[in-house]
């Protein structure tokens, strides 16, 4: 893609001789014109833009916030996420026309604009609170476009380590590095929903319910089924609640302890005969006691006498270590999908003492 520039110079020692460059300004970023059209059908970004605060006097402004906003997120696209980028980009031909700078002698904001942008602008009012939705704002756009009904949630942490003294990083125990220990959350689609920086000494699930909460009661007015899986570090009380006040079927793993050390250990045995061909995933289910997990509901009848929770234990031989998860009860009831889908990918399950379910 390039830009015409025409000039025509005169060397000042003889008039007569006229010099006539027909030049072209090349840019080999031209890929942001595509989303850019993307952005002009979808209209994300002008949406979000639409709903930020903005301070500044209009008199005295000359990049607009849709504009400031469009610059940033086009040039990261494009692999320019330094703020110094900015300053080699502004005169792009590619990046103006994507931001809608088209007319001659227009340029794009420079470093400062984009500093100023980051470390000001979004930070006022509750601008930082609509940037953090407008991912989840993405995702149920595309939920909708493909029909989708029930949603898979993946909640993690990870180490995000750091080579210096930077503000709230700390010393990670079980990394053994000093980093970051983000919250992340994904859905089954691809999509990042959500990510919230945490100090590295946090736990895995410190101000994961706070985290989760907004999440799920956006979903749920939207009309969709929800499902949540998670690691062990997950598994506890104000996430179990969390999960059963929105009526979500949530898959979490439970930490090895005593009891089900003797409870699976016939299973951590081979069996007789030829070993399988597949990996062989024993399941067994056992029922949970909610007393210590708090007070269950109030019953007004005896026929309303139901298991509060139920958990279903995976136990894998691997390693010898017995795992297991936590399951909401419509998660056990539908027990056979996973086995159902377990067969596809070659595996064999066998279940042994289902619980019995209403």
């Amino acid at each position: 893609m390039s830009e015409k520039n025409f000039t025509t110079i005169s060397p000042g020692f003889d008039k007569s001789v006229k010099i006539d460059f027909t030049g072209e300004t090349v840019t080999s970023n031209a890929g942001v014109m595509m989303l850019a059209e993307l952005e002009n059908r979808l209209g994300v970004i002008g949406d979000v833009a639409s709903r930020l605060s903005d301070p500044r006097n209009p008199d005295f402004t000359a990049h607009s916030m849709r504009g400031l906003l469009s610059q940033r997120l086009f040039c990261i696209a494009a692999g320019y996420e330094d703020g110094d980028d900015a300053d080699d980009l502004r005169h792009d031909p590619a990046m103006r026309s994507a931001t809608g700078r088209k007319k001659e002698g227009e340029v794009l904001a420079s470093q400062p604009g984009i500093s100023r942008l980051e470390r000001n602008l979004l930070l006022v009012g509750g601008n930082l609170d609509v940037v953090k939705a407008s991912n989840l704002d993405v995702a149920i756009m595309y939920y909708k476009m493909k029909g989708a009904k029930h949603i898979w949630l993946d909640i993690d942490s990870y180490e995000s380590p750091v080579h210096g003294g930077q503000e709230g990083s700390a010393y990670n125990g079980y990394y053994a590095s000093g980093c970051y220990h983000p919250l992340v959350l994904h859905d089954g689609f691809g999509f990042k929903l959500k990510v919230e920086l945490r100090p590295g000494n946090e736990y895995t699930s410190a101000g994961a319910a706070a985290f989760l909460e907004p999440v799920f009661r956006r979903l749920k007015a939207e009309g969709f089924k929800i499902h949540l899986t998670a690691d062990s570090g997950f598994a506890g009380p104000d996430i179990f609640e969390l999960c059963e006040s929105y009526r979500v079927i949530y898959h979490i793993r439970l930490k090895s302890n005593g009891v089900l050390q003797r409870e699976a250990g016939h299973l951590l045995t081979r069996p007789p005969g030829r070993p399988p061909q597949g990996a062989a995933r024993p399941i067994r289910g056992l029922p949970l006691q909610g007393r210590n997990l708090g007070p269950p509901a109030p019953r007004r009848r005896e026929s309303d006498a139901q298991p509060r929770r139920a958990v279903r234990r995976n136990l894998f031989p691997r390693h010898q270590q017995p795992r297991a998860e936590q399951r909401s009860v419509q998660a056990l009831r539908q027990a056979p999908r996973p086995r159902r889908a377990a067969q596809r990918r070659g595996q064999k399950h066998d279940v042994l003492n289902p619980p019995q379910l209403p």
